[in-house]
């Protein structure tokens, strides 16, 4: 785990994660969603989040590194696990036309806001369970 010297550390447990995930499905839902046509999900930290939502949502699944370049840059649903600084999310949002964004946190000095996050963290850094060595 990679820790950020000066942060508090916060903990998020798998079952916080399940508790996201079905918040971020029924925000999906509620949305103007209908051109979203697949998902995209960020490695690594987006890949946990990526399975459990196109399970959910019946979409398919694609990753960034390979399968962006083989993909209609549209029409897809990123998802990430963290909006920190927000270049990553600034960066891919080039690329991208008619896409969505999803992240778990969002911190609030992110040059990106995502369409949705479901939780700011506050300044804290955020251990996510798939991080752990022991998983």
């Amino acid at each position: 785990m990679h820790v950020n010297p000066g942060k508090e550390i916060i903990d998020f447990s798998w079952s916080e994660f399940d508790l996201a995930v079905d918040v971020m499905v029924e925000e999906f839902k509620s949305s103007d969603t209908s051109h979203i046509e697949k998902i995209l999900a960020l490695p690594r930290g987006g890949l946990p989040l990526g399975v459990a939502l196109s399970h959910k949502l019946d979409l398919p699944l694609i990753t960034y590194t390979y399968q962006i370049t083989r993909a209609p840059h549209a029409n897809v649903l990123v998802v990430d696990d963290i909006a920190d600084s927000g270049e990553t999310l600034q960066s891919i949002s080039k690329e991208l036309k008619n896409s969505m964004y999803y992240v778990i946190h969002y911190d609030d000095n992110s040059i990106f806001q995502p369409d949705f996050s479901y939780v700011s963290n506050k300044g804290c850094w955020i251990s996510y369970p798939w991080e752990s060595k022991n998983v």
